[in-house]
């Protein structure tokens, strides 16, 4: 890929050489399209299941308090109806 920047080296040879290294610049910026792109995919799930995971605590804190507030009714129930 440096040889293509090089313009003594394209002046100079063989056109056959020439398109060889165009052919492995453009293979070369291929695989690293790809890999970008499959870097950002998994950044994307990794990002979804940060998300998820705050979604499951926030449910599980909403259950938990749901939880307390019915447990606290039932004591008072008790409490009270223990005394007839």
């Amino acid at each position: 890929m440096k040889k293509l920047g090089n313009e003594r080296f394209v002046a100079n040879a063989k056109p056959e050489v020439v398109e060889a290294e165009r052919k492995k610049k453009a293979d070369a910026e291929s695989k690293i399209t790809s890999l970008k792109e499959g870097i950002a995919g998994i950044e994307e799930i990794e990002f979804q299941k940060k998300q998820i995971a705050t979604m499951k605590r926030k449910s599980l804190e909403q259950l938990e308090d749901r939880l307390e507030k019915r447990i606290g009714r039932i004591v008072f129930f008790l409490k009270r109806h223990s005394n007839l």
